[in-house]
């Protein structure tokens, strides 16, 4: 009885434990797109990045919550958008350990929210409380290609759950 236990204790130490932070409900394509988004913004290209923004998205310029409209007003602001809080957020992000939500994946620790259309949004219509953006996924894009759809270079106002600028 005593060897049986023994022997149990030994088998269950040295069996594997499963990492309770890896969410395997992130997908293939997910974790491919949240790794060129890394990529992108580790080598400063901004163009990559401005292509993959499902707009308008809000984001803080300055001390100033803004709408960015489109690419080319995107492109004009990148620094202030992505600045170094976000690239040391999003560039030292462990790809294996991505959190995702009803609103998408959150890369650098919720600096950047990916999301895929091609998985269906399993709460449509529903008011998205922590969202930066103006229109639901799912009225925008196509195609199931990966976006960006908000990016908090700002802080969350507690109370409020929205983004505020400093």
């Amino acid at each position: 009885m005593i060897r049986t236990l023994l022997f149990l204790a030994l088998l269950l130490a040295a069996a594997p434990v499963a990492d309770a932070a890896y969410n395997p409900n992130v997908t293939v394509r997910e974790r491919a797109f949240a790794s060129s988004v890394q990529a992108a913004i580790k080598r400063n290209d901004a163009n990559w990045i401005a292509e993959n923004v499902r707009y308008p998205i809000r984001v803080c310029v300055g001390a100033e919550l803004t709408q960015i409209k489109d690419k080319k007003q995107f492109l004009k602001e990148y620094s202030s958008i992505i600045d170094a809080r976000v690239e040391k957020n999003v560039v030292g992000d462990d790809l294996n350990f991505l959190n995702k939500n009803f609103q998408g994946v959150l890369l650098g620790g919720g600096s950047i929210l990916i999301y895929d259309s091609g998985e269906g949004d399993p709460a449509p219509k529903r008011q998205r409380s922590l969202s930066l953006n103006v229109a639901p996924p799912e009225e925008t894009l196509e195609g199931g290609h990966p976006l960006i759809t908000a990016i908090n270079n700002g802080s969350v106002d507690p109370t409020s759950r929205r983004l505020k600028c400093q």
